[in-house]
Order: C-alpha cells, then sequence, then structure tokens
C-alpha cells in the first residue's frame, strides 16, 4: 500500500511487525544490530531463539515483539554475497516476499524493515536498496525501511539506476562476461535456453585467457541477444 524510508532506529518505531535480518545459523546480521536487538526486546527474545528450528535462506521465522512497539519480529534469514554467481540477488528477492507474505498471515498491516543485506554480508549496497524498494510495489502492507545510516538512507532516496554495458570482455564455456559502466562485470549464459544473468565484482583469470579454444567466437548477432537478455533482466 505504502513505502517509506526513515533515517532512525528501527526498534523505537511502532508497527504490527519488524523484520530483522538474521544469517542461516540465526545470528544476527552484525554483533552490534545484535546487541541492539537484543537489549531492546529482552532477554525473552533469546529464549524463544533457542527454541525456533533452524532458518535456511529466503526463509523466516517469528518470535513475539517483547519489549519491542511491535507484536510481531520477524526474523529473515537473508542471503551473504559470496561471487555473484550463486542467485544472491534472486535469492534476496524471495527473502523479502516471503517475508512480507509471512507479515499478511500474521494479519499485520505496517511492518518495519532493515534493508535486508544491505549494511551486511559484503552485499552490493544499490542492488539492494533497489530490490528492498522494488519488492514493496505489489504488497498490501504498509512498509517503512528503517536505517541509522545516514549514507544508506540518502542512497535509499536517489532513483536506482542499472549499469550499463560498455563493453564485451570475452567468454568461456557457457558464459559470456561484458563490463559495465560502475567499474563491475555481468556474466551472461550465453545458452539460448537459458536467460541467466549474474552481477560479478570482477572477471576471473579464466575469462582473461581468451576463449574456450572448442568453441566458434560469439557472432554480432549472438552479442546483440546477450545484450537484451541483460536490458530485460529485473534484478
Amino acid at each position: 500500500m505504502s513505502c517509506t524510508v526513515v533515517l532512525g532506529d528501527i526498534y523505537s518505531i511502532p508497527a504490527d511487525a519488524t523484520i530483522n535480518c538474521i544469517d542461516d545459523y540465526f545470528r544476527g546480521s552484525s554483533a552490534e544490530t545484535e546487541k541492539r536487538l537484543a537489549s531492546a526486546a529482552g532477554p525473552e527474545l533469546q529464549r524463544a531463539i533457542e527454541h525456533t528450528p533452524h532458518c535456511f535462506v529466503t526463509k523466516n521465522a517469528v518470535t513475539p515483539g517483547f519489549n519491542l512497539p511491535c507484536r510481531y519480529i520477524i526474523h529473515a534469514c537473508s542471503p551473504q554475497w559470496l561471487t555473484g554467481k550463486a542467485l544472491e540477488l534472486k535469492m534476496l528477492r524471495l527473502t523479502y516476499r516471503n517475508a512480507f507474505e509471512t507479515a499478511a498471515e500474521l494479519g499485520c498491516k505496517t511492518v518495519t524493515s532493515v534493508f535486508l543485506s544491505a549494511e551486511y554480508f559484503h552485499f552490493p549496497v544499490s542492488e539492494a536498496v533497489h530490490i528492498a524498494l522494488s519488492e514493496t510495489a505489489d504488497s498490501s502492507l504498509d512498509i517503512t525501511f528503517v536505517t541509522a545510516d545516514e549514507d544508506l538512507f540518502q542512497l535509499a532516496r536517489i532513483p536506482w539506476r542499472k549499469p550499463e554495458i560498455v563493453s564485451y570482455i570475452g567468454y568461456y564455456r557457457d558464459h559470456a562476461i561484458f563490463e559495465l559502466d560502475d567499474g563491475r562485470y555481468v556474466r551472461i549464459d550465453i545458452r539460448p535456453e537459458v536467460t541467466d544473468v549474474s552481477l560479478i565484482p570482477y572477471f576471473e583469470p579464466c575469462y582473461r585467457t581468451g576463449n574456450f579454444p572448442a568453441q566458434e567466437p560469439l557472432s554480432a548477432e549472438e552479442l546483440t541477444r546477450l545484450r537484451a537478455i541483460y536490458e530485460n533482466n529485473c534484478w
């Protein structure tokens, strides 16, 4: 229904539910945020977590809000950034969708949330913020993203721009590599039946050695097709 971004302390803002960022071992996204949550929610939270089943990436677990100004805490297990080739961006989208679905099933109308993975787990911040805001478009919830980081708050207020392809680097086996205008790279599957696009911060040494010798060079038409896949991909 609505989406806003505010600068402040998420644990002091009233809502039906608050979405917290955890890893798959049910640890907080950082030692500092984990301490702040434990302090704000009270010792009952830790006891509740100890009796909560293991949480897998993209899934979530629910505990009462205890001393927080919310009825529920939705502990969302968001992905860590590995190489950019492990579907991290898609998994982050799914994490939000599952968390928002859980909030709706609990009867919540208002939700506060951190920017999952954005301040933690080495995730590309601009993509994490973009995914967070775009995933609210079809939600029936009133969602408020809260951050105590001034830089992240300002970033969330700037319209997101998808990086543009500036050059073709080469390919190896099933993937072509293109350089983007922000200094990173994108990996695109060249198999016609696959439209996989992965953001990567670098291209690996195998791409520096030239194309795989058993393959024919990619044609201009093929490069145009791959560029179109990138443009049409919504990460």
